[in-house]
Order: structure tokens, then C-alpha cells, then sequence
């Protein structure tokens, strides 16, 4: 029989080895499918796929004006990230909590993912594209339209594990029960 830490490594890069395939592999299919600036709907008014352009910067396109250098500064960013918590994710305690162990593993594929694109083209290859316009209300009342940024599977990863690492932080530990308090040494009373 594994040990927990043997079998959290094993749920740790199954996770990791899964979410990066999956995001590699529907960029390949897309970009390979769609050509620049065509797009198919999924969902009529809400989910497209899209081939959209080169992404350089972070969430939301954050640091994009500075092009491929943004794409080289943030490829560091993503090696530095995955360094810590492959070094982080080998402490037991982290090992035998599957919650954790799984955001971590999110984070990896994520930026793993993205690393890729920023290396082999400059840039990310973000092809899902959520826009919805409200032709529902009276015109006069009409909100803008919605539309999200474009994303990939990778994006999703980090966004799920970010969810995840909020959720253990500040639920998740607190109930926990806490590790048994050292005895304290009782002075002997007269």
C-alpha cells in the first residue's frame, strides 16, 4: 500500500499531466481549425470559440502593450511560480491534503500551459470567448453588451485553483482541528 505522500504525488501529477494535455491539445485543435479572427458559436449569444490573436500579457491582457517582451517577462514569472510549488507541494503536510494538492497541481497545468504558448509563439493562444448582447431588454434600457476577455483552458486551471487556495484559507483551515499544543511545564504549586 502507497503512503498518503506517495499517493497525493501520484493525484498531484496525474492533475498536472491532465490539465496540460487538455489546454495543449484544444490550442493545437483550434488554431489548427480556425484561421485569425474566425469564430463558431457554441452557445448562441454567450460561448464562442474563436482564433483569436496572440495574447502578451497576463489577466485581461495586463502588460499586452509591451508585446513579446511582456510574453518573456511573464514566462519567467510562470518558471519561478511552478519552481515554488513543485518544491512546496514535496512537504508532507501538503502532500496529505488532497484539497491543497489538487489547487497546487491546477496552478502547475496553468501556467505550464501558458508557458508553452509564451515560449514556442510569443504570446498565449486564448480561444474561448463569452460575449452576450442583451437584445432581451427594450432598447432604450439596453446595457452595453457583455464581453469577457478571451481565455484558454489554461486560464481556467489558475482561475479554478485560485478559487480553491481562497476557499482552503479561509474555510478549510480554520476547521481543521489544530495539532496538539506541547505540554507546558506546570511549576509545581505550594
Amino acid at each position: 500500500m502507497a503512503s498518503p505522500c506517495a499517493a497525493g504525488r501520484c493525484w498531484f501529477w496525474t492533475l498536472v499531466v491532465i490539465g496540460f494535455a487538455l489546454d495543449q491539445a484544444s490550442k493545437f485543435g483550434i488554431f489548427a481549425w480556425l484561421q485569425l479572427g474566425e469564430h463558431v458559436t457554441v452557445i448562441p449569444n454567450f460561448l464562442h470559440i474563436t482564433h483569436n490573436r496572440l495574447n502578451h500579457g497576463a489577466v485581461f491582457g495586463l502588460g499586452g502593450e509591451f508585446g513579446p517582451a511582456a510574453s518573456l517577462g511573464f514566462a519567467a514569472l510562470s518558471v519561478v511560480a511552478i519552481a515554488f510549488i513543485l518544491y512546496w507541494s514535496r512537504r508532507e503536510e501538503v502532500a496529505r491534503d488532497r484539497w491543497l494538492l489538487v489547487a497546487l497541481a491546477l496552478v502547475v497545468a496553468g501556467a505550464a500551459g501558458n508557458f508553452v504558448d509564451r515560449v514556442l509563439y510569443q504570446g498565449v493562444r486564448d480561444f474561448i470567448w463569452l460575449h452576450h448582447e442583451f437584445t432581451w431588454i427594450r432598447p432604450a434600457w439596453r446595457p452595453r453588451p457583455f464581453n469577457f476577455a478571451v481565455f484558454n483552458i489554461a486560464d481556467i486551471c489558475l482561475v479554478v485553483a485560485a478559487l480553491m487556495l481562497v476557499i482552503h484559507t479561509f474555510f478549510l483551515q480554520s476547521s481543521r482541528p489544530a495539532k496538539p499544543a506541547e505540554a507546558e511545564a506546570v511549576a509545581p504549586t505550594h
